[in-house]
């Protein structure tokens, strides 16, 4: 199997991705999935808690150790070199959706109900993979 190069790009927090993940949406009319993994080690990276706040604002340049990684997989053309958007959480979260709208000025969460009006609602991808 041929290797893919992939390049990264480390968004602020969750509701960032979530604002990408719906002018995606509202660009292609696919609601792509968000892929989340294992945390480890992440180099240079400030941590987040998951709900849009920074728990270390003076500390971006410094190392974290991140409870998990989400994030989706975007090409910025047909030829191009697809990037990893991702945002560190502190923890591993519960909810199998992220709950978002961006009419409600409420931070997006994660959540296993998906019956509120008004929202969308992003598929979240589990995998085994450890970053």
């Amino acid at each position: 199997m041929k290797e893919i190069h992939t390049e990264s790009i480390v968004l602020n927090d969750l509701s960032s991705l979530a604002k990408l993940v719906l002018y995606r949406y509202m660009r292609d009319e696919v609601l792509i999935p968000l892929f989340l993994m294992k945390g480890h080690h992440i180099h240079g990276k400030g941590r987040h808690d998951g709900k849009g706040k920074d728990k270390d604002k003076d500390k971006d340049k410094e190392d974290a150790k991140a409870g998990a990684i989400i994030g989706i997989f975007i090409n910025s053309n047909d030829n191009g070199i697809p990037y990893f958007c991702y945002t560190v959480l502190d923890h591993m979260p519960e909810g199998n959706f992220v709950k978002y709208s961006s009419q409600s000025g409420v931070e997006p969460e994660f959540t296993n109900d998906i019956d509120g009006h008004g929202y969308i609602y992003m598929k979240v991808i589990r995998t085994d993979q450890q970053v």
